[in-house]
């Protein structure tokens, strides 16, 4: 009979009749959520536009009485929710680059990788930079509106503020260089860093570095030495570099092609 009743039902009437919404406090109920509905083997299936979200509550509402002819139906109420997974161990930075302990005072970038997702936000508050003797330097970082995060969210690309590295511009002669050739420093990732599971770090994370004078020399492919496998072997092809590169860019744009000019996969 329900099957039947039901069959002419448009989306505001499945709505009226099994509304599912967001568990809340009684007269602020949040609308029913969008989702598609079908008669399985004699069961009513309700599949959410968007997936339930884990650890988050629901309510589902049965109202009989929108079915043609039934006035009296009791009405059914049930609250559920979707189990979180296991979060597993709290998340680290895993890997600073550049990853050297001397690094040039003309130093644009650096990447920070964790071992999860983060959250989103917080960059400019849980990142700083120290000098030799523990002061914070004082506005390093070019502030965006978007953070410069990677689709995995477990990289950011922090620049240093570009105005303080090129002489002649006005943030570098009012504020001064960020880096300093001689100069100690200490990159800090604060563990209260959240990830995107409203998780703090595992632990505060901390770089450690000298500064040495700029480098203003350009990558020349010629001085690159390459250890070349022989045809038909699987040993590596190994490319040295006489300085370190920019981390990120090198894996994207550094590749192999075949005397045809194809990739090589």
């Amino acid at each position: 009979e329900v099957s039947r009743a039901t069959a002419v039902f448009k989306q505001p009437q499945w709505r009226r009749f099994l509304a599912v919404s967001v568990a809340s406090t009684p007269g602020n109920e949040p609308p029913p959520m969008l989702g598609s509905y079908s008669i399985e083997d004699g069961l009513l299936v309700f599949e959410p536009e968007f997936p339930f979200e884990p650890g988050l509550g629901y309510r589902a509402v049965l109202d009989p009485s929108v079915l043609d002819g039934m006035t009296t139906g009791r009405v059914h109420s049930l609250e559920f929710s979707i189990p979180k997974p296991d979060p597993g161990p709290p998340t680290v930075v895993t890997r600073v680059h550049p990853t050297g302990d001397t690094l040039p005072e003309n130093l644009l970038k650096f990447y920070i990788h964790f071992s999860a997702p983060m959250s989103r936000g917080e960059v400019y508050e849980r990142v700083h930079l120290l000098d030799g003797r523990g002061n914070e330097v004082d506005y390093p970082f070019l502030k965006l509106g978007e953070e410069l995060w990677d689709h995995s969210g477990t990289r950011i690309t922090l620049l240093i503020d570009p105005g303080r590295i090129k002489r002649g511009l006005k943030p570098r002669e009012d504020v001064g260089p960020v880096l300093e050739a001689g100069g100690n420093y200490t990159l800090v990732i604060d563990r209260e860093w959240l990830d995107a599971d409203s998780r703090q770090l595992a632990e505060t994370h901390r770089k450690s570095f000298k500064a040495a004078k700029a480098d203003a020399v350009q990558p020349d492919p010629a001085n690159w030495k390459l250890a070349v496998p022989a045809a038909g072997a699987s040993d590596p092809l190994a490319v040295s570099f006489p300085e370190p590169l920019d981390h990120a860019m090198l894996e994207r744009v550094l590749g192999v092609q075949d005397d045809r000019g194809r990739v090589v996969e």
